[in-house]
């Protein structure tokens, strides 16, 4: 784990228990959990370094996040068996305001993996049900095409080099769905997933306020 990943991550902790209460829209973080599959109840296999291991449900396998320093982002990466994956778990479980996007799915795989998400948290998605009721489709590739244009493409290398894999394990001989996001690279998954994180941060950003005004 590099000094920036350690001193964003203590800067984030020590500001959400100076500011907690204050409902800064700032003062969160966002979160997202790359995972083995979907469908709890089905196996899946998980690929740690070169070993691939039978896991019961889907296992959370990797971690992204966008939290606020002071006048910058900081978007972080982590899989499974590092020190900063280690680092992330951990702050997930210190008190702080947390969104993600499908909020209801990252807290049940992240309960399945044994991690714990302390409270309070945001769901982007339902805030984006409740205030843009008139969209069809609440995906935050969609939600990002008005919201952030530029970026809006950011799972397309992800997708392609999912296709890729996929074929490569057809090829030799596996069983269809062997293999999932946990054999993506991280110089791709990373990618794809902190932009997941990001997006997120951006859309709390833009509903809380309303959420909180409705609310006074």
């Amino acid at each position: 784990m590099d000094r920036l990943s350690a001193e964003g991550l203590d800067y984030w902790a020590k500001q959400a228990r100076l500011h907690a209460g204050s409902k800064e829209p700032e003062r969160f973080l966002a979160f997202d959990t790359e995972t083995t599959g979907l469908t709890f109840g089905v196996p899946s296999y998980l690929r740690a370094g070169k070993t691939d291991v039978c896991v019961p449900n889907p296992q959370v396998f990797g971690l992204s996040m966008c939290l606020a320093l002071e006048d910058e982002l900081l978007l972080l990466w982590g899989r499974i068996q590092t020190e900063l994956f280690d680092a992330m778990v951990d702050t997930l479980a210190k008190p702080g305001l947390k969104c993600a996007h499908n909020l209801r799915y990252d807290l049940k795989v992240c309960a399945e993996s044994g991690i714990e998400v302390a409270p309070e948290t945001h769901d982007t998605l339902t805030m984006a049900r409740i205030f843009w009721d008139r969209r069809r489709s609440f995906k935050l590739q969609r939600l990002s095409e008005f919201m952030c244009v530029d970026m809006s493409d950011w799972e397309e290398g992800q997708k392609a080099e999912w296709t890729r894999v996929q074929t490569r394990y057809t090829r030799r001989g596996y069983p269809k769905g062997y293999c999932n996001y946990s054999h993506i690279p991280d110089r791709i998954m990373g990618k794809y997933s902190m932009a997941d994180s990001f997006m997120c941060w951006i859309l709390n950003v833009r509903l809380w306020p309303e959420v909180r005004s409705e609310s006074a």
